[in-house]
């Protein structure tokens, strides 16, 4: 009989088609599952489904849902909530059908959960409305089909609790190995024993060990399938037979924690108890959350641990401990001596008898930090339990007796080379030692003195891990026995040999995993009380970490900073790790400028190092995390001596500090962190993954990389590596914050990463993997990636053999012979030849090929360029690998030559002005315009047209019917030949207007980058290209021009009818959306070819007649019953504020999973993949009710529907947030085109020429000066980070100035004001600026200090009429940090505003490149209102600082008197060559190149006179080379065009007074 199993914890939804139903009461309980028994069923396979409640709020969407087959995890997909009797209701669906029969099992253990509604099978897949992946199967090896995860050992006992998954009663061998502390076996029992179906089966194993001070038991199961697993459990022992002795003291303990109280009491170390303490019992390892704790115990010495003296070792304490014993004060530990162990001697405070023990500790004041070791949080037995998070702790404790004169720390160094053993160990003048090796208890090798050689050792790895024991005897002149001391070490050798790690004579790669601090303490504690069920160790929890790793394929464990455990478990288990003592990452200044604190840290290093020396699992010792010693100099004069001081106290390994490369030499490796940033939007894949250009090659002995990244990321400032010289350990990248999901992540994902929150995981996990291809073409030798552990199959991330094709381009000509660069990638030890082949097929025929036998030896890459021949058209099928081990295939398109497309195509070069008739007169008449990319885009050109820095190769399209893409599969819009690249500086979406988004890419703002974007005109169109359309060599551009010019059916956008009311909040929605339409009763919609419906009205049943037999398209915008719908109102949060598309009609073409994603457009997130369904991502909620029946569903919620010729949508188009009503806006303009509704664009760029500007005076509210001479004292001026710090170098005096053409007015002493932030003490909570003047734009000059992206503060516009508009200001959206690398970069995450760096100088500093202030403007939606005043609010995260604000009205608004005010509209050839001229003169200013921008200022002038942008500017650079004559008589210029300027007026005064104090000054 077949069994089924599925593990499931919560959410997952359906609607299923049965054949074959089981309800709630033919559930059977057993412990902890509930599960169902098949029956009545004919045999087959079936997709499973299993409803059930989860109550009134269903939480996250974070859960996860596995099911498992025969002890195989299954993927699982989840539908949409249901919301019946007051409770939402989800269904567990299986993504594959599953073999089942009469007398299955299938049992499920839910979280949280335990009430089931039914069970149903179905033959035939289930309508899935939101497909999810949820987990992804797991690594086969990792099954657990026998877990023991309640089994125990002492060193009497073996415990076993073994639950039996498998369904039936089973006869399994049982097999038993228990080794002591030095790897000798010391039991063995091999047994069979039955194991009853469907409960736990008890064995207690009895046993006589010989003496160890630590045992490890290997327990295996086998059954008669083939199933194997090993299990591994261990204890600690008391070991009384040496001369040196070990006694545990775990067990006993009290513990009193002190709460924080707010007050410096409760944080600082106290050494005496308080009265109030309360005790509570618990056992070693421990954790605690407050600041302050208290332990005490009491022991006894047996007799049989006598010794002469004693030591205490603590395997860790974190972090400041006062250690008492009898009273007295025995050992002070300091935090800077961080998380290592640490030992002292305790013989004088003894006493016969029982002794006392009190410890008063102080843990961490900072935050927990959440743990990363295993994503999935599986245990060793498979358990699923909640996270643990970073606490404070300690560790075990044991007590060493040894004799009066010991042999003190052994320090065994082998080497590999060499064929030695050399011992470092004082040896007591006149007297020797001997030395024997043991393995598995017998003598192997033995040798006197501190050195011997061994010609064959038995070796630590790289394939096997055998420990050994030294004895080493201590024996005076006449040969008396002093001290005997065992010791446990491994004989290896770990070197570098140039670019390559050699581990005992092989070359070696690693792949590591990043698990941190925090790794010891996720299961310290656990249990507290030994009466607890569940008694499994601390250390078989450790263990079964480390085995659940090695078996997904790490190798490595890095960022560790633990207790001794740690490495004893790899030692055993054949895992390196980088171990380290922890200086903090990051930390704090004055700790660097602190010698007690260095000095404490260098001696802590030191005896870590000598206490921890023997471990040969210690790869690297890790001196801390990015600690930016290659980036600053104090950091760099404290980092580099400890690294010396390291390697010359340990030569036999490395020495690390975490991303530092090699220290300018200091290192015998390049220690990268963060290399290669993969989400730059000038940046793309594949050649974003390599270290070079793809047509290049490695030097060695360059600095590399030089691709398109040139520096490596060590967090601050940009470094390079050097090539070939030393071994590359790459760690921390593809950092999930760095892939910025969700919203980057459509780079590479499209929309479907809006599909679930676990879709960023399968991505992360992707863009990983691409980056690990990357690294290991540039020769890494450990890859660390930054993507918390899963306990499914690692080769996602290091696939020990694999054949890698770079290029990925697939469309050619015929008679191409494009370049295929191959890596094969054979990371295995030993010596093999293997045949590398490739071959060419087309239609199923082989038409190319060739093979050649490599002889490949350890860890080796071999290199190859394959060019195949494709001579005719047709569809190719690429194939390459190392035959046996591995293949790479690709798709390859190949067409002839077509004959060029004729239709009317602009160029770059065109003189656009030049044709403006042809353009616009080709569209109006039905026909079709190209514009290829260019620089210059008149303000004439239909539609909103603006250029972002995204430069892609992956595209997607959202429109599957265009005609302009008739023909190409979608994967050859993506990855244009030769160079991938296809296009640069894409369009933005635009946010009104008739517009189709043909061709789009993804970036770091989500889908908002055009590739090819239509612009419907007249009866025809206007085709914006910013693709690479090079009919040279790419087919894919030829059938696209081909297709754009194919005459197609003349199509006009007309004003739509709308059924509704005059002035409701409905017709106001069109109006400011730019839509033009008629009110008409029902019966009028059939003389209009579109018709808009408000569903929220109630109608007669012949109005509802009329619209059912309407033929034209319709829209009713949110519906009601009358309409045939049905609703649901209670929307989970989980997907409220976002909605995903689960069908296609032409109605919704271009509408994407982005643009119903309503979340924050700035997620934080970190290790986990973001809950799209958490409130703290929630921007506004997409709809107020969803459509769930009536009408065919196209997303999920029913936020639009569709039934016949109608459209509905319950979409909440009034959205307040910001994003949400970019979102919104985008979705109404898409619909509309879609429908052929006219769309009147009302957004155009803020271009300044096109206004007449107005100053607003701030001066009664700029309370701050821009400089500052002593940091954070409270006082002086700026942000208070000192003279270093401050913006004394700004260059403008008091008066208006040009800021790229947007005059602003710079006010002195006090230039500025300062926002409230968690920064700063000082700063106003808001603002009011009085303005009392109507406008059309209003231009802030502005920065931050302490900027990330979050909404910072906002600006509020307050109207005569009582009305309010708030405009948010965020982090790198609209304005940036004061100290930036990337000041200049464009803004392209907008929507309301228009940002740009309106001023900034470099500076020479170790993390930011300029000083910067951020112009911003803001077109006014309501101009025809008088604006009272403007209100600036903070949200008290960064630090805001505002400069100034004008006003801004179009000059075709302008009316004066003036005569010589020039009211024509300039010509856009004009107006540019004025723009291109005052921005020349401006950057010439910024240079103090001020002859040259007087040039250009004055040629501006006489090219249009009337235009004011220019005399300000050039009237200041008269002013800076001090001639105040002519400055005035540039003012007095300005004046005759308009005279009223009253900031050229007091430009005049301040022009006047200075020739007065000059002719004064002369007298």
């Amino acid at each position: 009989m077949k069994k089924l199993f599925l593990l499931l914890s919560l959410w997952a939804i359906s609607l299923v088609a049965a054949e074959y139903h089981f309800d709630a009461a033919e559930l059977q309980n057993n412990e902890r599952d509930t599960f169902w028994k098949l029956s009545g069923i004919i045999p087959g396979k079936y997709y499973i489904s299993i409803d059930f409640p989860v109550g009134k709020d269903p939480g996250m969407e974070a859960f996860k849902r596995v099911f498992q087959h025969n002890g195989f995890y299954f993927k699982t997909t989840a539908s949409g909530f249901r919301f019946e009797n007051g409770q939402y209701h989800l269904t567990a669906v299986s993504c594959e059908p599953l073999s089942l029969d009469n007398g299955d099992l299938i049992a499920v253990s839910i979280v949280r959960n335990k009430h089931l509604n039914s069970l149903t099978l179905s033959s035939e897949k289930p309508e899935i409305q939101t497909p999810q992946m949820m987990m992804r199967p797991w690594n086969e090896e990792l099954e657990d089909r026998y877990p023991v995860e309640d089994s125990y050992m002492t060193p009497k006992k073996l415990m076993l609790f073994i639950k039996n998954l498998s369904g039936k009663k089973r006869t399994v061998d049982l097999n038993v190995w228990i080794l002591d502390y030095f790897g000798n076996k010391v039991f063995q029992c091999d047994k069979q024993v039955e194991l009853a179906g469907e409960k736990k089966n008890l064995y207690s194993i009895p046993y006589k060990l010989a003496p160890s001070r630590s045992y490890r038991a290997y327990v295996t199961l086998h059954d008669d399938t083939g199933f194997k697993r090993t299990y591994s459990l261990g204890c600690t022992a008391n070991d009384f037979s040496g001369m040196e002795k070990c006694f545990w003291l775990n067990e006993g303990w009290e513990m009193a924690e002190i709460k924080d109280d707010g007050t410096e009491k409760t944080r600082m170390l106290q050494s005496t108890l308080p009265a109030n303490a309360k005790w509570k019992k618990i056992k070693l390892p421990a954790i605690w959350s407050s600041h302050i704790v208290f332990f005490q115990n009491t022991f006894v010495l047996p007799k049989e641990f006598e010794s002469q003296r004693y030591f205490m070792h603590f395997n860790r304490l974190v972090m400041e401990g006062e250690i008492q014993i009898n009273g007295q004060t025995a050992y002070h530990h300091t935090i800077a001596e961080g998380y290592a162990p640490f030992e002292f001697e305790i013989t004088k405070y003894l006493k016969p008898g029982e002794n006392q023990i009190f410890i008063a500790a102080r843990g961490r004041i900072a935050g927990t930090v959440q743990s990363t070791i295993l994503r999935k949080n599986v245990s060793v037995h498979g358990e699923v339990r909640a996270e643990n998070h970073l606490k404070q702790g300690m560790s075990e404790i044991h007590i060493t007796g040894t004799p009066a004169i010991p042999l003190g720390t052994i320090h065994v160094m082998t080497s590999f080379r060499d064929k030695t053993i050399t011992l470092d160990l004082k040896v007591p003048e006149g007297m020797g030692i001997r030395n024997r090796v043991l393995f598995e208890g017998r003598e192997v090798f033995h040798f006197e003195g501190k050195t011997g050689r061994w010609d064959k050792p038995v070796l630590w790895g790289p394939e096997s891990f055998p420990l050994l024991q030294l004895e080493t005897t201590l024996v005076d002149a006449d040969g008396k026995i002093a001290d005997v001391k065992n010791t446990r070490f491994g004989f290896r050798e770990i070197w570098a040999d140039g670019p390559d790690l050699v581990w005992n004579g092989h070359v070696t790669r690693m792949a590591a995993q990043a698990v941190g601090a925090c790794g010891w303490q996720r299961y310290a504690g656990y249990p507290a009380d030994p009466g607890q069920q569940r008694r499994f160790s601390y250390r078989d929890l450790m263990r079964g970490m480390v085995r659940t790793m090695k078996a997904g394929g790490v190798n490595m464990l890095r960022h560790q900073y633990g207790d001794s455990i740690t490495p004893e478990i790899c030692d055993e288990e054949g895992v390196l790790i980088a171990w380290g003592s922890m200086v903090p990452s990051q930390p704090a200044m004055q700790k660097f400028k602190s010698d007690e604190y260095w000095n404490n840290v260098t001696r802590n290093n030191l005896r870590q190092i000598d206490l921890e020396f023997n471990h040969p699992s210690v790869f690297t010792w890790y001196t801390g995390n990015e600690l930016f010693a290659t980036s600053m100099k104090l950091q760099c004069s404290r980092i580099t001596p400890l690294v010396q001081a390291l390697t010359k106290a340990d030569p036999t390994r490395f020495v690390e500090s975490g991303a530092d490369l090699d220290l300018f030499g200091a290192m015998k490796i390049q220690s990268v962190h963060y290399p290669i940033p993969v989400t730059d939007t000038q940046h793309f894949p594949p050649d974003v993954y390599y270290w070079r250009n793809l047509n290049d090659v490695f030097v060695k002995g360059e600095k590399f990389p030089k691709g398109q990244t040139p520096y490596v990321g060590c967090v601050y400032g940009p470094r390079k590596a050097t090539y070939g010289m030393k071994p590359m350990v790459i760690n921390e990248y593809g950092w999930i914050q760095y892939c910025k999901p969700p919203h980057w992540m459509t780079a590479v994902d499209g929309d479907k990463i809006y599909e679930s929150s676990y879709r960023v995981e399968t991505i992360h996990e992707y863009m990983n993997k691409k980056s690990g291809e990357g690294h290991r073409d540039a020769g890494a030798s450990v890859l660390t990636p930054w993507l918390a552990f899963s306990a499914g199959d690692k080769s996602w991330q290091y696939p020990c053999v694999e054949a890698v094709i770079i290029q990925e381009y697939s469309s050619f000509y015929t008679g191409t012979k494009p370049k295929f660069d191959v890596n094969y990638f054979r990371d295995r030890f030993g010596e093999k030849d293997v045949e590398l082949y490739w071959s060419l097929e087309r239609n199923g025929k082989k038409v190319a090929g060739r093979s050649e036998r490599i002889h490949f030896k350890d860890c080796m890459t071999i290199r190859r360029t394959v060019y195949p021949p494709l001579d005719k058209a047709g569809i190719y099928t690429f194939r390459t690998g190392l035959k046996g081990e591995c293949e790479a295939v690709r798709t390859l398109h190949v067409y002839d030559r077509l004959p060029q497309a004729k239709g009317m195509i602009i160029t770059a070069e065109t003189n656009l002005d030049a044709v403006k008739n042809d353009i616009l007169r080709t569209a109006e008449n039905g026909g079709t315009v190209l514009v290829l990319p260019r620089k210059d885009y008149p303000l004439w050109l239909p539609g909103e047209i603006r250029l972002s820095a995204r430069t892609a190769s992956i595209n997607y399209t959202f429109r599957p019917g265009s005609p302009v893409l008739k023909g190409l599969v979608p994967e050859q819009l993506s990855y244009f030949y030769p160079d991938h690249k296809t296009g640069t500086e894409y369009f933005l979406k635009p946010r009104g207007g008739n517009w189709r988004s043909l061709v789009e890419a993804g970036g770091p703002n989500g889908l908002i980058y055009v590739g090819l974007l239509e612009i419907p005109y007249g009866k025809g169109r206007i085709i914006y290209s910013r693709l690479d359309l090079d009919v040279k060599v790419n087919p894919v551009a030829a059938i696209l021009i081909r297709n754009i010019f194919t005459p197609r059916p003349a199509e006009e956008f007309k004003k739509t009818a709308l059924v509704g009311k005059s002035g409701s909040v409905f017709s106001h929605l069109l109006t400011k959306n730019g839509v033009p339409f008629d009110i008409v009763k029902p019966d009028g919609v059939h003389s209009y070819p579109a018709a808009l419906v408000d569903g929220s009205l109630n109608f007669t049943e012949a109005e509802l007649k009329c619209l059912r037999t309407y033929q034209g398209k319709m829209i009713v915008f949110d519906p009601s019953e009358q309409f045939g719908l049905t609703f649901n109102t209670k929307i989970p949060d989980a997907v409220n504020g976002r909605a995903f598309r689960i069908a296609y009609e032409p109605s919704v073409a271009g509408v994407t999973n982005f643009d119903l994603f309503w979340r924050k457009q700035q997620l934080i997130i970190q290790d986990a993949a973001p809950m799209y369904g958490a409130p703290d991502y929630l921007a506004a909620p997409v709809c107020k009710k969803e459509i769930t029946g009536g009408a065919r569903l196209l997303t999920y919620p029913g936020v639009l529907a569709q039934r016949g010729n109608t459209l509905f949508t319950t979409i909440d188009f009034e959205a307040k947030d910001s994003y949400a009503r970019e979102n919104a806006g985008r979705i109404l303009s898409t619909l509309l085109t879609n429908a052929g509704i006219l769309v009147e664009n009302r957004k155009k760029p803020l271009t300044p020429s096109v206004f007449m500007f107005k100053t607003v005076p701030m001066d009664s509210v700029l309370d701050r000066t821009l400089t500052d001479e002593t940091a954070n004292d409270g006082k002086g001026g700026w942000t208070d980070q000192g003279a270093e710090h401050d913006l004394r170098k700004f260059p403008y005096k008091a008066g208006v100035h040009d800021f790229r053409g947007v005059p602003f007015k710079i006010e002195y002493p006090n230039a500025c004001v300062i926002l409230s932030s968690k920064f700063r003490k000082f700063g106003h909570n808001e603002i009011t600026v009085p303005v009392n003047a109507k406008a059309d734009a209003l231009f802030l000059l502005h920065t931050c200090a302490w900027t990330s992206n979050a909404h910072h503060y906002s600006m509020i516009v307050n109207y005569a009429d009582g009305t309010t508009r708030e405009i948010q200001m965020t982090g790198d959206v609209n304005l940036r940090d004061w100290g930036s690398f990337n000041a200049d970069a464009p803004f392209d995450k907008e929507f309301e505003t228009e940002s740009i760096c309106a001023w900034s100088i470099p500076v020479r500093h170790e993390t930011f490149s300029f000083r910067a202030l951020y112009r911003t403007g803001w077109r006014n939606p309501s101009p025809s209102v008088p604006i009272k005043s403007v209100t600036f609010r903070s949200m008290k995260r960064a630090v805001p600082i505002l400069f100034a604000l004008t006003l801004a009205t179009e000059k075709n608004k302008v009316k004066t008197g003036n005569a010589a005010v020039s009211t024509e509209v300039l010509s856009e050839a004009v107006r540019e060559k004025y723009n291109k001229l005052t921005d020349r003169a401006y950057e010439a200013y910024q240079a103090k190149q001020y002859r040259k921008a007087i040039a250009l200022y004055e040629e501006a002038v006489k090219l249009a006179p009337g235009q004011l942008a220019a005399y300000a500017p050039l009237g200041a650079c008269y002013e800076a080379l001090n001639d105040y004559q002519l400055a005035l008589k540039v003012y007095q210029r300005s004046i005759a065009v308009d005279s009223n300027q009253p900031d050229i007026l007091a430009l005049i005064k301040h022009a006047e007074k200075a020739i007065q104090d000059s002719k004064q000054k002369d007298k």
